[in-house]
């Protein structure tokens, strides 16, 4: 276990700060390869989780239609084409730490086409802390999962977004194949600008497996809920 701590120029208010909760809200950005032969113009997604796709460009990814309802376990997209061996990106959030994808497949012309994939090979951060104080460390839990033609290991590319808008990189991890956890720790600091300043923190972070090359996108919001400084 790693000992990460920020980098700051300035003194650390000695600040006690009670977390309002969990991470808040998660957002993901999943990967789907088309591996089945030929194009496709369908994507069938379920979660493990209630999830709300969301609009980049003005498309969920190759696709211009959700035809399922915002919150929904299940996702349906269509009114695109994804080519064989083309990759479709499309971002996800829901009001928890974890988004979780349990299966999905391809369809063409409403046809199922190719296998159903049982997971996707990627990972997740989340973060468990109720109550910390300043110069004490944030726990923050990675989770990877993995399908029947993917895992291995996953390096770890991580940001910590802290309200000021300042952005304190984190050394690359290497997490465990799926299945098996990591936690490490972040030495959690405010800025010293005469007041708190209550978040939100924002963890983003790039995954990719090192045995199938899969890249998954992230983020953690952690919201201060409330704290005092030195004088109070």
């Amino acid at each position: 276990m790693n000992i990460r701590t920020f980098a700051t120029t300035t003194a650390a208010l000695l600040t006690t700060l009670v977390v309002a909760g969990t991470a808040e809200a998660a957002s993901k950005k999943l990967p789907f390869k088309n591996d089945t032969g030929q194009a496709a113009n369908d994507l069938h997604i379920e979660f493990k989780q209630g999830v709300t796709p969301k609009l980049e460009g003005g498309s969920y990814g190759a696709f211009d239609n959700y035809n399922s309802s915002p919150g929904s376990s299940s996702a349906e997209f269509d009114g695109g084409s994804v080519a064989d061996g083309a990759t479709t990106k499309i971002r996800f959030e829901n009001g928890g730490p974890k988004i979780t994808v349990k299966k999905w497949w391809w369809t063409k012309d409403g046809n199922r086409i190719g296998s159903i994939h049982t997971a996707l090979a990627g990972a997740s951060l989340s973060i468990d802390q109720t109550e910390l104080n300043v110069g004490e460390t944030v726990t923050v839990s990675a989770e990877t999962v993995g399908d029947e033609l993917s895992g291995g290991e996953f390096f770890i590319d991580w940001l910590v977004m802290l309200p000021d808008l300042s952005v304190m990189p984190m050394p690359p991890m290497l997490l465990p194949p799926p299945g098996l956890g990591l936690t490490c720790q972040l030495q959690a600091l405010t800025m010293n600008t005469g007041g708190l300043m209550p978040g939100p923190y924002e963890i983003s972070y790039v995954a990719q497996s090192l045995e199938s090359g899969e890249v998954t996108e992230g983020t953690s919001a952690l919201q201060l809920g409330h704290g005092c400084s030195p004088n109070e």
